[in-house]
């Protein structure tokens, strides 16, 4: 039984104790003729008796009503829990979550996080690599290339890896039929690092290079804009945007800094183009 079943049954046992009427055990039935001859000092007793009882009643119902609020806070927690855990087990359903924990295991198991990392790095821009991609069409598309041989053929060209067990988790992935998901999963892997290590990505473009003196002022800024524990600041030069400073981070591929979904667009192109749209006039 559940403890705010056990607190709401407490709460019912306390109220129906309540409700009990106490007098002496043994009271004989008293004529009026005998209630006349109590005397007074008696009398006083029994009034004494009486409130106490009425007191007793008062705080067994006070008693109870605390057990009852006790046991609707309980069972509002622990339906709020079951929900988390039903919402945790929906994202953890995922197929590439559930081979980056797996892989992520193996790494801890043998002492390789740093080595996997860096082995799932390189995968991962491997096949995004256009040419790199163009240069495995022939074994790709072949159809005789299958099991074994594409794991072997696999492991060739995107080695050599650092780490003992991504060329075992590349198996792994080939027996499960999963080795075609193989670049997703180190997307995943690769984005999942920046989140366990709290670092944010930041893509600062300018049209000249900065100083020292604003690097230090724009990674200031984007940790506590972020709330992150550390930031990677990388600077790059755009001279089209004339001037100003467009400020990216929360990549989709934190990795390349590529696709953010947050930017801070204070360039003067930009203010030129906004503008020449006001006065209608096409740039």
């Amino acid at each position: 039984m559940e403890r705010s079943s056990k607190l709401m049954l407490l709460a019912m046992c306390l109220y129906t104790l309540s409700l009990v009427e106490y007098n002496p055990a043994f009271a004989p039935t008293a004529s009026s003729m005998m209630q006349t001859r109590i005397p007074t000092s008696l009398r006083g007793a029994g009034g004494a008796k009486s409130a106490s009882t009425t007191s007793l009643a008062s705080g067994l119902r006070s008693a109870a009503a605390l057990a009852a609020v006790s046991a609707a806070a309980m069972s509002v927690r622990g339906s709020r829990a079951q929900a988390r855990s039903r919402v945790q087990l929906k994202v953890t359903t995922s197929p590439i979550i559930v081979y980056c924990c797996a892989l992520n295991q193996g790494a801890v198991k043998h002492k390789e996080a740093v080595q996997v990392a860096q082995d799932m790095m390189r995968i991962k821009n491997c096949f995004q690599d256009r040419e790199w991609l163009m240069d495995q069409d022939d074994w790709i598309n072949d159809e005789e290339c299958e099991g074994p041989k594409r794991v072997e053929k696999l492991i060739e060209v995107c080695g050599p890896f650092q780490s003992t067990v991504v060329p075992k988790f590349i198996g792994f992935l080939n027996k499960k039929l999963r080795l075609e998901q193989l670049h997703e999963i180190a997307v995943e892997y690769v984005k999942d690092l920046y989140i366990k290590q709290d670092i944010a990505p930041v893509l600062c473009t300018t049209a000249t290079p900065l100083s020292d003196q604003q690097k230090d002022a724009i990674y200031t800024k984007m940790k506590a804009k972020t709330g992150c524990a550390d930031v990677k600041l990388q600077c790059k030069c755009d001279p089209t945007i004339l001037g100003g400073v467009l400020i990216e981070w929360e990549f989709q591929d934190p990795d390349q800094m590529k696709y953010p979904i947050y930017s801070i667009n204070s360039t003067l192109s930009k203010y030129i183009d906004g503008q020449a749209l006001k006065a209608g006039v096409v740039m």
